[in-house]
């Protein structure tokens, strides 16, 4: 699907949200960001909004584009943090998806060498053996 990235989530899905009823940071988080142009989206944005799993068909295919530029692109939390929330994306879209997910699968088997010489220097051992376990039940969710 192409999309107009000068548009917002609730633009190019036609879709506006109610002001939140619940005060919490992440709700007003995602909440605005629907509002937000594409363009301007951060890998910070795009791993909040796929970690809640809103509006997958649009951001998986631009968080892509991220991974495929660098595949520990790092939001707020640590490098990998974007790859982390796109593997733990439930199986129903990968079902829906399963071209996306043989490209995502190559690509995180790709650049495995490169992740594995980060750890110790970038990336913890811990963040490392998450994203390890991370790709194996995503492997293994047998969608193609």
């Amino acid at each position: 699907m192409q999309v107009d990235t000068e548009q917002s989530l609730e633009q190019i899905e036609n879709e506006y949200w109610d002001e939140p009823t619940y005060d919490s940071y992440l709700v007003n988080t995602c909440h605005g960001l629907r509002k937000k142009p594409l363009q301007d989206f951060t890998v910070e944005d795009l791993r909040i909004m796929i970690g809640q799993n809103i509006s997958l068909d649009i951001l998986i295919p631009i968080a892509f584009d991220q991974l495929k530029q660098n595949i520990m692109a790092e939001g707020n939390f640590y490098p990998g943090d974007l790859l982390q929330n796109i593997l733990r994306v439930d199986r129903s879209y990968w079902l829906r998806n399963p071209i996306i997910h043989r490209r995502l699968n190559k690509l995180y088997r790709n650049n495995f060498p490169s992740i594995e010489k980060r750890v110790g220097k970038s990336i913890t051992k811990t963040v490392f053996k998450e994203i390890i376990d991370s790709f194996e039940k995503f492997n293994r969710l047998n969608v193609s």
